[in-house]
């Protein structure tokens, strides 16, 4: 790895996990799937060929790849200047994905919920 400097290659590959694992999320619902064996009312929907990435035209997904490693360059710059720095931005970006993950499985549109009521209820008799 002549001129490539190690940082800039370990954070190219934690990008691109991150992106990965952002795209099974999103667009194919796998912490759903996760989610439907600890609950099996957890409604898992159809992954789409028109979602948001499926439907993007090749030379846009290019470009995003090309963000990524553009981002990898300089996160791996900036580690290398400050470690600390990084390792901060590291923690804030994991709470924001466990937050984001949080509010998704929680979402009422994932479980059909269906309410046995009672003809005299709310009645008083």
């Amino acid at each position: 790895m002549s001129g490539v400097s190690p940082y800039v290659v370990i954070s190219y590959l934690v990008i691109a996990a991150g992106a990965m694992a952002g795209h099974m999320i999103f667009e194919h619902h796998v912490h759903l799937v996760w989610l439907r064996a600890a609950d099996p009312e957890t409604k898992v929907p159809d992954v789409s060929p028109d979602s948001w990435w499926h439907a993007m035209a090749h030379w846009k997904r290019l470009g995003a790849h090309a963000v990524m490693a553009g981002t990898a360059i300089v996160a791996g710059l900036a580690w290398q200047l400050s470690p600390y720095a990084i390792a901060a931005l590291a923690v804030l970006a994991a709470v924001i994905l466990v937050l984001v993950l949080v509010r998704r499985a929680d979402h009422p549109g994932l479980r059909e919920h269906v309410h046995e009521t009672s003809s005299t209820e709310g009645s008083g008799s």
